[in-house]
């Protein structure tokens, strides 16, 4: 019986479940916008994935996951393009491919499928944000709700805002943490555009998943928590800044070509 009660207290300890009100309005200023939303659609985040092989002993907070990432270049990287990360065996023996499904097609370098340790991970890239989005007519901004749920800690920034962080309530140990409802909150942007957006997720030991939902339509619907649509689409979310308009090679050819005739005609203009 005593084992029974043991291994109950250090369950509850390592897979201590929070369950967080949603947030008021987060507000992200139009300053923050990196440009305009673009014509064409997104293709999803850049992945950052970091094996700490003593991540047992090291990841503690929020704080030690920036320290990774600060110190250390990604073990590998990969397109994410649906952000719902959850394999299902809740084991730990889950591997880095059985983690990321569809996305580990694009693992840097591929080898990295097979392995699996303590972990952080980076995503990054821009949210396109138009006015359609706006679920609260009656404000003058365009408010968006969003929520995430994880294991261990995670943390959501949207134009270096933070609009939500997964974690419990000591702010010097946030292992074993996950959100038995997932955190929820709505950000209100002042103005249309396209917005850095960054999530930084770790796990400790054991299960582990991640899932990001939102009020945009657009994407499948995945245990996604009432008053939202879904996994945040892929097409609302880019991996980089669109590039300004460059001329096509013929172009630049046919620009080369005339630039050389013009000066041609000048020279000859000044032998003669």
């Amino acid at each position: 019986m005593w084992r029974f009660a043991l291994a109950a207290a250090v369950a509850l300890a390592v897979c201590w479940a929070v369950v967080q009100p949603a947030r008021a309005g987060v507000l992200i200023p139009a300053s923050a916008s990196a440009g305009p939303v673009p014509a064409f659609s997104g293709t999803g985040l850049n992945g950052s994935y970091y094996a700490v092989p003593n991540g047992f002993n090291t990841l503690r907070t929020m704080a030690d996951a920036d320290g990774v990432i600060a110190a250390n270049s990604p073990t590998a990287t990969f397109r994410a393009t649906r952000l719902y990360y959850q394999p299902g065996l809740g084991d730990g023996s889950e591997t880095i491919g059985d983690i990321l499904g569809a996305d580990a097609a694009t693992l840097d370098p591929p080898s990295v499928a097979n392995t699996r340790d303590s972990s952080v991970w980076r995503f990054d890239g821009y949210i396109a944000i138009t006015p359609d989005l706006d679920i609260d007519r009656a404000t003058p901004e365009i408010d968006v709700e969003f929520a995430i749920g994880s294991d261990d800690a995670s943390r959501l920034r949207i134009g270096g805002v933070e609009v939500l962080l997964v974690a419990g309530p000591d702010p010097n140990d946030q292992r074993g943490v996950f959100s038995a409802n997932d955190f929820r909150a709505t950000a209100s942007f002042e103005a249309a555009g396209l917005y850095p957006v960054e999530i930084v997720w770790w796990d400790w030991y054991g299960g582990i998943y991640l899932r990001w939902y939102s009020s945009i339509p657009g994407s499948p619907d995945a245990d996604t928590p009432a008053g939202l649509a879904g996994i945040v689409p892929t097409g609302s979310l880019y991996p980089s800044l669109p590039l300004a308009a460059v001329p096509e090679p013929a172009s630049v050819g046919l620009l080369a070509a005339g630039a050389a005739g013009l000066i041609g005609r000048r020279l000859r203009r000044r032998a003669g």
